[in-house]
């Protein structure tokens, strides 16, 4: 963490106990922040807020903050209950597993997420079903950048991140080593088979740390479909 993140999320954490009181369970810091990967002004902050039971007067309560959490770099926090987790663990087990994994508690007790089972047969599916549309939606936007170098270019940044999660519920799939690097992450893919040699690009483009010209936006772009239709195909023959 940078040394502004802690005050950052001290402020937050005090601002939410005084809106919630007796109806907060916790407050979890999860995404890049938890990881250690976190970079200012590129990441985002992501903040779990665990209330007893989640109704409209209580997000009603938050309407005034959101602006300024937004200015601080935290987007709209996720509102979930204990229910909730419970009931839907066969709906999102990708997203709860890998918050599960890589979180850090700020207030409360995260047994709510610590209790959770996954069965891998739904965590496959939905892998598979994820990669699927996003590998869609990749197909969609680029149609819409109309060949615009910079808008392609944001098209793979802005994207490559939510490939990383699946990737990592993919390890597990697979019985793998699951690290909370990225770039650790694309090793242990390519381990398995995947293709991930754009996406390790994309990632160095994402970080400030490859410089990309207007006229090698195309070609990266076509390397970074390849590999996402490869990682489908491995994806679609893989038993848990």
């Amino acid at each position: 963490m940078t040394a502004a993140l802690p005050a950052i999320l001290d402020r937050f954490v005090a601002e939410v106990r005084g809106l919630f009181a007796d109806d907060l369970l916790a407050v979890v810091l999860y995404g890049s922040g938890a990881t250690g990967e976190h970079i200012p002004g590129r990441s985002d902050l992501n903040l779990l807020i665990l209330l007893r039971a989640v109704t409209a007067a209580h997000l009603r309560r938050a309407h005034g903050h959101v602006a300024r959490w937004h200015k601080a770099g935290i987007v709209a926090p996720l509102f979930l209950d204990p229910h909730y987790i419970e009931t839907s663990s066969d709906v999102f087990p990708l997203e709860f597993l890998d918050m599960q994994a890589h979180h850090r508690v700020l207030y409360g007790s995260d047994d709510a997420l610590r209790a959770l089972r996954v069965d891998p047969a739904n965590l496959r599916r939905q892998c598979e079903q994820e990669m699927r549309g996003k590998l869609l939606r990749l197909r969609q936007v680029y149609l819409e950048t109309a060949g615009d170098a910079r808008r392609v270019t944001a098209l793979m940044t802005e994207s490559v991140s939510s490939f990383l999660v699946i990737l990592r519920a993919t390890l597990r799939l697979a019985g793998r080593p699951v690290p909370s690097g990225r770039e650790a992450v694309l090793a242990e893919a390519a381990a398995l088979g995947m293709p991930t040699a754009a996406m390790r690009e994309v990632l160095r483009l994402k970080h400030g740390e490859r410089r990309l010209r207007d006229a090698e936006a195309d070609a990266l772009f076509d390397r970074y479909l390849a590999d996402v239709r490869g990682i489908v195909e491995v994806l679609d023959q893989l038993q848990p």
